[in-house]
């Protein structure tokens, strides 16, 4: 156990666990970390205790004042698995600070002050899985920055502002599998970005200012299980914008400004399970939404502008348990309207509507 007071626990070799707390810029940084100014008194510092070797180990720094990672930071440290930096100022990443990192596995760059980073900066982490640089204050990604992480499966790029999502910046990722990019400020999205993404299994778009997706920006995700877009600008689908995504299970479309969906939307979707289209301008609902969807649990049409509900009235959906309907236009429902849904037991609407029903 480490002493008290900001000391360095150590664990057995197995798998070593270091918390260290870095040194300022006054006292020589050996291991290539910059600190930013005005630092309170350090704590003990750990590069001697960094050097020893050890079979598998973790770094974590938070909560403190690093202003830069130099190249060669880490050069005395080949057997580290996973890195965090969390809640310090960084602003700068030389190429090259990850170099000699050959096992590194996870690393996280979060809650700091980036802009952007250099092409080069993940070139020596071909054993790399997960990469979070969430809130980061990232304002652009470069073509090439990511091409050297041929076995990343997970990567969070979410709360930053970054404005667009160049092509090719996700090419050389054939692994991947999630793609965190919400709270950003991007507003569309091209043909070609997500191409080279089979294996995409979660898509975060969330929250960002995206007006439109081009068709077929999505025709190479066949494995997607979910897909958020919610809280956009959309204000139109492509209408075969998801026809190649059989696997999808979850489906965010609320808070966008989707006046109409296309018949053949939702065409091909047979395993979904969950299905939000609330807080947009829809008017009716397509006839063929349900039939499309055999599998679906919850569906959620609130706070739209619903007047209608005969095209509900047509078809059974024999899994539906949850249906949301309130705050919308509705006057009536259609008698019989809930005949053919055998497992639905929560239907919310308002109160207008409540009365005529009974």
């Amino acid at each position: 156990p480490g002493a008290r007071g900001g000391g360095i626990p150590v664990y057995p070799p197995q798998r070593s666990s270091i918390k260290a707390v870095l040194p300022s810029e006054r006292e020589g940084n050996a291991e290539g970390l910059g600190a930013g100014p005005a630092p309170p008194p350090p704590s003990p510092s750990a590069p001697s205790l960094l050097r020893r070797p050890v079979a598998r180990s973790e770094l974590r720094a938070a909560l403190q004042f690093l202003a830069e990672i130099r190249a060669g930071a880490f050069r005395n440290m080949p057997n580290l698995v996973k890195i965090d930096f969390i809640s310090n100022k960084i602003r700068t990443v030389e190429v090259g600070a990850f170099d000699n990192l050959g096992k590194l596995e996870e690393l996280e760059i979060s809650s700091a002050e980036l802009g952007s980073l250099p092409v080069g900066t993940f070139r020596s982490l071909t054993h790399l899985w997960k990469l979070n640089l969430r809130d980061s204050g990232i304002q652009n990604i470069e073509e090439g920055l990511f091409d050297d992480l041929e076995n990343l499966q997970e990567l969070y790029l979410h709360q930053n502002s970054i404005p667009f999502l160049p092509d090719g910046v996700f090419d050389e990722l054939p692994k991947l599998t999630l793609l965190h990019l919400s709270g950003n400020k991007i507003s569309s999205i091209s043909k070609d970005v997500f191409k080279q993404l089979p294996r995409l299994k979660i898509l975060r778009l969330h929250q960002n200012e995206i007006s439109s997706l081009a068709e077929g920006s999505l025709s190479s995700q066949q494995g997607l299980v979910e897909l958020n877009l919610g809280k956009n600008r959309i204000q139109s689908l492509p209408p075969t914008l998801l026809r190649n995504l059989v696997n999808l299970e979850k489906l965010y479309l609320d808070n966008n400004l989707l006046e109409v969906l296309p018949d053949e939307a939702f065409r091909g979707l047979r395993n979904m399970r969950q299905l939000a289209l609330a807080s947009n301008q829809l008017q009716v609902v397509p006839e063929r939404l349900l039939t499309e969807m055999p599998r679906l649990q919850t569906l959620d049409l609130s706070k739209n502008k619903l007047r209608s509900l005969e095209s509900l009235r047509l078809h059974s959906s024999p899994e539906l348990t949850t249906l949301n309907l309130q705050k919308n236009q509705l006057e009536t429902i259609p008698r019989g309207l809930f005949d053919n849904y055998g497992k639905l037991t929560l239907h919310r609407l308002h109160a207008p509507v409540m009365r005529q029903m009974s």
